[in-house]
């Protein structure tokens, strides 16, 4: 079993590279818990899912940030690329409206029904190049 203090997770693609970023498109990089003793103590974020087929309970735009009462950062941790309404680019627009702390587009390679990273390019190098949400 690997100690999950030596466990690295770059949140990025070698695609990312080909995108001409502005200000608000770096690199997010994740490390273990750097505890001596391996263990973790509980999360230091809160993530979640949106596809299209949650919006009769959880409608988009999502509820704000500061409205969930919740006691730790908060990003969308995957949205689709593909199979929906909205784009890259309005969903990365709502999680900054709403404060959320980050966003994760579905799916580089997965090559499934919902993924489509050449119909997210555009939109995801305007949104990284624009200043501001």
């Amino acid at each position: 079993m690997r100690n999950p203090s030596n466990i690295y997770t770059a949140l990025i693609g070698s695609e990312a590279e080909s995108i001409q970023g502005g200000p608000r498109c770096q690199a997010l990089h994740a490390a273990g818990s750097g505890s001596p003793t391996g263990r973790i103590p509980g999360p230091t974020f809160i993530q979640f899912h949106w596809y299209d087929k949650f919006a009769i309970e959880e409608p988009f735009p999502w509820a704000p940030y500061a409205e969930l009462g919740l006691d730790k950062p908060c990003l969308i941790g995957e949205v689709a690329t593909a199979s929906t309404e909205h784009t890259a680019e309005e969903y990365l627009q709502a999680a900054c409206a709403g404060g959320y702390q980050g966003l994760l587009l579905w799916s580089y390679r997965a090559g499934d029904e919902f993924s489509s990273f050449a119909r997210a390019r555009a939109g995801l190098a305007r949104w990284c190049a624009s200043p501001g949400c």
